[in-house]
């Protein structure tokens, strides 16, 4: 699924999903199983959970409210998580980690 403009998903959707056009930008307040990939200038805000490893690209931000579990985090633009992420292989450095938020396990 390729988001331009602004959605809410707020059922479950088992697809991989690109907000792809600038300016554009996904809310999840429900389920994602798949790859979110965020790309230049777009943003996304999980309040729900996403099963599915996810991609920021270079000016992209997205914001973790909820759940994540992924395989892998690839950040090359803004993370800032304030909910529960599970990563096995990790979270990157240079992932803005808020007080209260859980991360493998470990509450920062």
């Amino acid at each position: 699924m390729e988001v331009n403009g602004t959605k809410t998903i707020t059922n479950c959707v088992s697809e991989n999903i690109v907000i792809a056009s600038p300016h554009s930008e996904l809310v999840v307040s429900g389920i994602v199983n798949g790859k979110i990939t965020v790309q230049a200038d777009t943003s996304l805000v999980l309040s729900g959970i996403l099963n599915g490893d996810l991609q920021i690209d270079k000016n992209g931000v997205a914001v973790i409210n909820g759940v994540l579990h992924a395989n892998q985090i690839v950040l090359q633009g803004a993370l800032k998580i304030f909910g529960i992420v599970e990563c096995k292989s990790g979270v990157p450095e240079k992932a803005a980690l808020m007080p209260g938020c859980i991360v493998n396990g470990i509450q920062h």
